[in-house]
């Protein structure tokens, strides 16, 4: 996070920011812009340790996990004017359908879709189950390596076993190896999503697949605490505080 001693220098370097990008700036009572403007700008959106348009990739999916329509189509072009392409938002959506649910999913697609217009129509996909399983485990086994079948993805827990079956045919198969938006970014899609949503025992063992991927302890840090602006910041804490030994450990 930017550090400063100087409100007045973090008020005007997120000024400066929420004006290049379009950013909303919360008002309405005194006080909550300059908090918006230091706090969630000047300290967090202008820290250097992760590129805007992924920073905006956390905001986005905060927002969209809370369901906040307003504010996510307030956000969309901030987005893009960050760096990231209207393709690579839609795909942020579908991947915060897998742990929010399809109802939020369609609600900030239906959004997305009102701000810049409907994509391109993809080819269907004509892969059958077998082959979705295949391509499913083979993309879990990369992104998780040994942790990918422990807790409930452990092959002997009966009570998760049918319904993980499903998450590996489609979560893995099909919506982790959609074109469009990299594994990278997916993986920040599900740090951001998991912090807000309080999956603490999932986000821990995506941290340490985050880790496995390239993302430092820092990254991994700032794509949580970005969230704390748009979903509040006691969720935001407690996820970093859960995350203490992954973070604690030693950059490569």
């Amino acid at each position: 996070m930017t550090e400063s001693n100087d409100r007045t220098e973090l008020r005007e370097a997120g000024a400066r920011l929420a004006e290049e990008l379009g950013l909303p700036v919360p008002s309405g009572a005194p006080g909550l812009d300059a908090f918006a403007l230091e706090a969630g700008f000047g300290s967090l959106l202008a820290d250097p340790v992760l590129a805007p348009a992924d920073r905006m990739v956390a905001v986005l999916s905060a927002l969209a996990q809370k369901d906040r329509q307003g504010a996510v189509a307030a956000h969309i072009r901030p987005a893009v004017k960050a760096g990231l392409e209207a393709r690579e938002i839609r795909e942020i959506f579908v991947q915060c359908g897998l742990y929010g649910g399809l109802t939020m999913a369609a609600h900030a697609l239906n959004t997305l879709n009102a701000q810049l217009g409907y994509p391109d129509r993809e080819e269907e996909d004509a892969r059958d189950l077998a082959a979705l399983e295949a391509d499913g485990r083979a993309t879990m086994q990369k992104l998780h390596g040994e942790r990918a079948e422990t807790g409930y993805a452990a092959p002997g827990n009966a009570g998760s076993a049918g319904l993980y079956r499903i998450a590996i045919l489609y979560g893995y198969g099909v919506i982790w190896r959609r074109p469009g938006l990299s594994h990278r970014r997916r993986m920040i899609v599900a740090l951001a999503s998991m912090a807000v949503l309080g999956l603490h025992d999932t986000l821990a063992k995506f941290a340490a697949s985050a880790r496995a991927m390239g993302l430092t302890p820092a990254e991994i840090a700032a794509a949580i605490a970005q969230t704390a602006p748009y979903a509040g910041f006691p969720p935001a804490l407690n996820a970093l505080g859960r995350l203490a030994d992954v973070l604690a450990e030693p950059e490569d």
